[in-house]
């Protein structure tokens, strides 16, 4: 099925109902938390000035996407300012590679994620990564803007590891202002 939110806690509750297959998003949402996708998940934007965005208070990050997840993200600014993690190296020691230190808007371990339309934008994302990481994922962007994100290694999308299969196919996309 598919739902409309105009709330963070409607958004997150949606996201968890395995019923909804996409969700329809007409008005900003301020995340107060990460919300983690384990399914395929639709979620689509009313107009390209909509956005998801963190609530003014950092977090480590606006999604994790695991456990063989399909999270397709359509016509949606997505920024999280600054994410709650440091700039200090990672730790190699837990099971998410670079989970502490990579703060990126989304995470995607083991699972699929596809941007169409969106910007991404506005985030220090820590120690790896502020845009999309792809670790053991695979990534399709299409007609999407990364600007002003920044990170001390691969601020925009970052692929974890050739060796664990991470892949993203970019097309007709803009990366600029970046460090």
């Amino acid at each position: 099925t598919t739902t409309e939110t105009t709330t963070f806690a409607q958004l997150r509750n949606a996201a968890a109902d395995a019923a909804v297959a996409m969700i329809s998003v007409p008005v900003t949402i301020l995340f107060t938390s990460m919300i983690e996708v384990t399914r395929t998940l639709e979620i689509v934007g009313a107009s390209s000035e909509v956005a998801l965005r963190d609530a003014g208070t950092p977090l480590e990050r606006l999604f994790l996407v695991t456990g063989g997840a399909r999270l397709r993200i359509e016509s949606l600014h997505l920024l999280n300012n600054e994410s709650s993690l440091s700039f200090d190296p990672c730790s190699m020691t837990v099971a998410l590679p670079s989970i502490d230190c990579a703060g990126p808007v989304i995470y995607a371990y083991k699972a699929r994620v596809e941007l169409i339309g969106c910007t991404v934008r506005d985030t220090v994302g820590g120690y790896r990564n502020a845009g999309l990481m792809l670790v053991g994922a695979t990534g399709r962007v299409i007609n999407c803007t990364f600007t002003r994100l920044e990170a001390e290694y691969s601020p925009a999308i970052y692929l974890y590891y050739p060796l664990m299969a991470s892949s993203v196919i970019v097309e007709s996309s803009v990366f600029h202002d970046n460090v």
